[in-house]
Formats: structure tokens, sequence, C-alpha cells
């Protein structure tokens, strides 16, 4: 999982060559892999893995839960 300012730092990376390096070489391992994508509050990183787990599952939308509304 990781974390962006916004899609133009995501983009940049994509494009890195570092990137595509590890894209080379990561064969079937990124067979796995999956993606979302949602805007959530600074302040609520990193998720707690329920909510990460949610928006991988296609959940949408930054639900707070307990532990980001106490911040």
């Amino acid at each position: 999982m990781t974390a962006w300012a916004d899609e133009a730092a995501l983009m940049a990376f994509v494009r890195s060559p570092a990137h595509r390096e590890a894209v080379r070489r990561s064969g079937e391992t990124a067979q796995n892999i999956r993606f979302a994508s949602a805007e959530v509050p600074l302040a609520s990183l990193p998720l707690p893995w329920r909510e990460a787990r949610r928006l991988l599952d296609g959940g949408s939308g930054y639900q707070p839960g307990p532990r980001s509304a106490a911040r």
C-alpha cells in the first residue's frame, strides 16, 4: 500500500526507471496485485487494515473508523 500527495506524484513514480525495473522483475508476484484509490485525510494515515481491505474489496470512498475519528 502506498500513499501519494496527488495523482501527478503517483504518475511520476509510475513512469520512473525504478518502477519500470521493479515491474520487470516482479514476474508472477505482480499477477496478484490489486489497485484501489481513495482520497484520504493525511491525518488518517496509515489506514487501519480493515479500511484498506474494504477499499481493495471494492468499497468506495473513505469511511473513517473510531481510531481515525479520535485523531
